[in-house]
């Protein structure tokens, strides 16, 4: 089983890599991204694609990236991941 760090760094990769392009993904899309990447809840489940679940894991992973690298590290965990209407999840 993949450890919640590897989690938490997928995430911060991917939304490096979105936000390098300038793009966004929604919470149904991370969460597809993560059951593909063999990631799992802490129960073992594959993620279910409601948002809810997502957005508390990505505010984790933010939270997570901040501690360890620091905001502006973390920074593109804000700018890649959006809610269904496209507007960002999270205030500065």
């Amino acid at each position: 089983m993949k450890t919640r760090e590897q989690k938490y760094q997928a995430i911060l990769a991917r939304a490096m890599l979105l936000d390098a392009k300038g793009k966004t993904e929604t919470f149904l899309e991370v969460a597809r991204f993560l059951n593909r990447s063999g990631f799992r809840t802490n129960a073992g489940q594959p993620y279910a694609e409601h948002p809810r679940g997502i957005a508390k894991v990505i505010a984790l992973a933010y939270e997570h990236a901040v501690a360890k690298f620091g905001k502006n590290k973390a920074l593109p965990i804000c700018n890649a991941f959006t809610r269904k209407s496209g507007e960002y999840a999270w205030d500065e």
